[in-house]
């Protein structure tokens, strides 16, 4: 099952201001990319944190995203920042020994990464790499989840026929991973699996809203899928609440009862 293979575990309202390939920078002998500064504008900025922490050549093309939204409770305005390393998941298949095998997952491996700016504080957060198809770019979204006043990233993922989403809190000034869960599994096969997630009311321990997840079904199914990385499925509820996670600040993440009983999530690692 390719989640064992390679993971250890909508209201998307992001402003996409930014798409393009890597801007030339100032470079020495080695390649190597001269430490950033706060001059320029945000994506030049986003650009040097990118090449500097990930050490990218300035020969590599990338595509960059930036996508602005109020993430915390100061009235500064903040981004969240995403890379597709596409080009060089292509370069890295291409030297393998069976190039055909990483086409056909997508080009999977540390390719997409995701990254907080704080405006109030003028600061990039490290570069958090998100393990997936590189033929997928990220999707960023925004849901109120911590308090109606601002709001909490998600981001939507893929493995080959398999869709994730997660939650990202800002907390203590340190943007982190809280929740994730499937939103398909098998598609293109007769027992697919499908889910629904919603928000439900404010937590019990926290003003957090609780994760509600339903089982579900996709809009006009057919295992006869073309293109499985540019299959966007649409997913209707079908039966009843499976699972409600809430809140836990002692872990910083979200858990039920009964995995609160017996230790963190095994997807939440």
């Amino acid at each position: 099952m390719v989640l064992k293979q390679f993971l250890g575990m909508t209201c998307a309202m992001g402003l996409l201001l930014a798409a393009c390939e890597t801007p030339a920078a100032e470079n020495d002998s080695t390649g190597a990319v001269e430490t950033p500064n706060n001059k320029g504008t945000l994506e030049q900025r986003a650009h040097r944190e990118y090449q500097a922490q990930l050490e990218i050549p300035v020969t590599e093309k990338y595509t960059l995203q930036i996508y602005k939204a109020h993430l915390n409770a100061d009235n500064s305005e903040d981004a969240i920042i995403t890379i597709n390393r596409f080009d060089l998941a292509m370069d890295n298949a291409a030297k393998a020994n069976n190039p055909s095998k990483h086409a056909e997952f997508g080009y999977m491996g540390n390719y997409n990464y995701v990254m907080y700016y704080d405006g109030m504080r003028d600061q990039f957060s490290a570069p958090i790499v998100v393990p997936s198809s590189a033929r997928t770019p990220l999707e960023v979204g925004f849901e109120h989840v911590q308090s109606d006043a601002f709001q909490t990233t998600t981001i939507e993922y893929r493995i080959r026929e398999l869709g994730m989403k997660s939650y990202y809190f800002v907390q203590n000034n340190t943007f982190a991973l809280v929740f994730e869960w499937k939103l398909y599994d098998r598609v293109g096969t007769s027992d697919y699996e499908a889910n629904v997630l919603e928000l439900g009311t404010e937590g019990e321990l926290t003003g957090n809203k609780d994760i509600l997840i339903f089982s579900g079904k996709i809009k006009d199914y057919t295992t006869e899928i073309p293109d499985m990385y540019a299959y966007e499925p649409v997913i209707e509820k079908k039966g009843g609440l499976l699972y409600r996670f809430f809140y836990n600040p002692q872990l910083g993440k979200y858990v039920t009862r009964k995995s609160e009983a017996n230790g963190p999530l095994p997807t939440l690692n």
